[in-house]
Formats: C-alpha cells, sequence, structure tokens
C-alpha cells in the first residue's frame, strides 16, 4: 500500500468514526435539542404583470414614469409616457422582473412599430401607458423604470417605499 492510498483510508476512517458523535444538543436544556420555530420573512413574489396604453397622440419627445406603491392591493402602479418616431408606433412592456437579492423591480418599457408597411403620419407619438405590478409578501423596496427610444435605455424612475 502506498502512503497516499493509506492517508486516505485513515482519513475518511476517522470522518466516519466520528460521524455520530456530533451533535446539535444544547448543554443548557440537560441534552435536549432545540430549534428555532420562529416564522421566516418571505421576500416579496411576482404574480401578475398588466400593461395597457391609455393615449396615443402626436405630440413631443416624453420620457417619465411615476411610481404608486399601494400595499392594500398588493400591486405597484407605474404611469407613465414615452415617445415613438412617427405615429406608427405604440408601447409595450418589454419586462417585469423581481430582483430578491437587492429587493428590487425592474420595470422596461419600450416602442414598437406592429405594422412596418403602415402609413404613418410625420410625427413625435406620444404614449401614454399604465402598468400594474402585482405581488405577494409584500412589495419591494425599489422600483426602477427604464424606457428604450431611439436604440437607447434611459432610467425615467427610481422610487423607493422607505422614501
Amino acid at each position: 500500500m502506498n502512503r497516499r492510498t493509506f492517508l486516505t483510508s485513515v482519513a475518511v476512517g476517522g470522518v466516519a468514526g466520528v460521524a455520530g458523535c456530533v451533535s446539535s444538543t444544547n448543554p443548557g436544556t440537560g441534552g435536549e435539542t432545540t430549534t428555532d420555530d420562529s416564522p421566516t420573512e418571505q421576500s416579496p413574489t411576482l404574480t401578475n404583470k398588466s400593461f395597457t396604453v391609455v393615449s396615443e397622440d402626436c405630440g413631443n419627445e416624453v420620457s417619465k414614469a411615476n411610481v404608486s406603491f399601494q400595499p392594500d392591493q398588493s400591486q405597484v402602479q407605474v404611469s407613465g409616457t414615452i415617445f415613438g418616431p412617427s405615429a406608427c408606433y405604440t408601447g409595450k412592456l418589454d419586462s417585469a422582473t423581481y430582483d430578491g437579492e437587492s429587493d428590487t423591480l425592474n420595470i422596461h418599457v419600450v416602442t414598437e412599430q406592429p405594422d412596418e408597411d403602415a402609413m404613418c403620419a410625420q410625427c413625435i407619438q406620444e404614449i401614454q401607458y399604465q402598468a400594474s405590478i402585482g405581488f405577494e409578501n409584500g412589495l419591494p423596496e425599489t422600483v426602477v423604470v427604464t424606457h428604450t427610444t431611439g436604440g437607447e435605455d434611459h432610467e425615467v424612475a427610481r422610487a423607493s417605499q422607505s422614501a
């Protein structure tokens, strides 16, 4: 038997030999095992999302959003305005994701042209929208709203419950 095989065998045998000797008893309780029965706090879970275009009209290059936390309805509401380069464009919720580590809801709104062959009025299209994001187990601490216009992402709102 070579030295490496011998040392591996001794190490494995030593761990197996003391495996039953380790316990989680508390010496102050007469040998009884104690457990923590306190409830664990669950983080918010995103349950649903809706997005509605409220109006579309020729206007200006407006890109903004307002966030409201509605704990009684277990949801976050966002009302905003994004713009498109012509009257054929409309708004779309690209994504709504919750990051449990940072306790942040990230909402990404984009514009899209549903029919590329359509004849469109040549004006800046102001698109007003309403988004509702539902949760269980509370609401996120922070909400960040990002718009993509002209191929670039812009953070248009950041809101915190504690602010």
